[in-house]
């Protein structure tokens, strides 16, 4: 019996001992945390970890706590439990995409800006990577809807003027001042060589959709797109018959004559080298002086923008022999001339 007695009061000092042991840990701990001089005292995550190992196995945990409220050290738990179930639910995805690879969309992106994510994609599996549409979709710039994303009217000149013409009016007056002209004209761009004109007192549409029947026959160059301006004889029915004639017609803005500049300028060398030198009789005299000065213009007269040629690409003809001389042609009674080894 007076074993048993012992043994009992052994025990009950070891449980002693050990709360005094958890006890002193508690307030140390508590005591490190004070000595830390903060204006708002912020538990280390080791002494987070201690409290919430006491919480777990200590029942009196919350008499011994002074620097923070229990709840404080219960929401540490909740914490570090969804941390503990997040790293636990951690999937492993699909591998990174290389930055060398990222840096070559937004290169090829940024370089054609009216391209979209197709043919970016259709670039990117030409050089050697194999990846997703939605890859590049993910990684491409963002851009804003802006006219300067469009491409502009000049560079769709410079992309097109081999298959580009364009048409216009001339207005001139008779030398009585009493009979008004309409020359209609057309231009092919690239060569500036005047494919067809015509002379009329009363222009309609079904006039100017037979011209540009006649212009556009076998012997003109293959043409794709047709500029013209706001003319209402352009609309309605001539506007149909280009489209039927396999052209796209590619109607100017409003009062931006400067999107037609290729018709506009041969206006003006029509007038200053030809119509304004000339006291125009009737509508037959305009047309004979007028095809007289169209021939000159696309055989003889040389373009700054052709490299001093003429758009019907005149060649170059080497002295024949020394004692050839220098003759004169006459143009339009004098007007202009060109020249030739007599």
């Amino acid at each position: 019996m007076a074993l048993l007695l012992l043994l009992s009061h052994l025990g009950f000092a070891a449980i002693v001992s050990r709360l005094l042991v958890l006890s002193n840990i508690s307030l140390r701990s508590q005591l490190i945390e004070l000595k830390r001089k903060k204006p708002r005292i912020v538990p280390s995550q080791k002494s987070r970890l201690i409290w919430i190992l006491f919480s777990r196995f200590w029942p009196d945990w919350r008499e011994h706590l002074i620097i923070v409220e229990p709840e404080t050290v219960l929401r540490w738990n909740r914490m570090q439990f969804r941390k503990f179930w997040a790293l636990l639910s951690r999937r492993v995805g699909r591998p990174e995409t290389d930055w060398e690879l990222i840096k070559a969309i937004r290169r090829i992106a940024k370089e054609n800006p009216h391209w979209g994510t197709g043919k970016v994609h259709g670039e990117i599996l030409k050089l050697g990577f194999g990846i997703c549409e939605e890859t590049v979709r993910k990684y491409m710039p963002r851009r804003r809807p802006s006219p300067k994303h469009r491409q502009s009217w000049r560079t769709f000149l410079s992309n097109h003027r081999h298959e580009t013409c364009a048409m216009d009016f001339l207005i001139c007056r008779s030398a009585n001042f009493r009979q008004l002209f309409y020359v209609l004209f057309v231009i092919h761009l690239e060569t500036r060589r005047i494919l067809h004109t015509n002379v009329t007192e009363h222009p309609t549409r079904d006039w100017v959709k037979s011209q540009l029947r006649q212009t556009f026959d076998s012997e003109a160059p293959p043409t794709r797109f047709l500029i013209y301006d706001r003319d209402i004889l352009f609309s309605g029915p001539v506007t149909q018959f280009i489209r039927d004639s396999g052209i796209e017609p590619k109607l100017i803005g409003p009062r931006s004559p400067w999107q037609n500049g290729y018709a506009e300028r041969w206006v003006r060398t029509c007038r200053q080298e030809c119509l304004d030198r000339i006291l125009l009789l009737n509508e037959n005299h305009l047309r004979r002086k007028l095809g007289e000065f169209v021939l000159y213009y696309n055989q003889t007269r040389t373009h700054r923008a052709l490299n001093k040629d003429a758009p019907e690409h005149g060649r170059t003809v080497s002295r024949p022999s020394p004692t050839s001389r220098i003759r004169s042609i006459p143009v339009l009674g004098g007007l202009h001339h060109y020249y030739l080894w007599d």
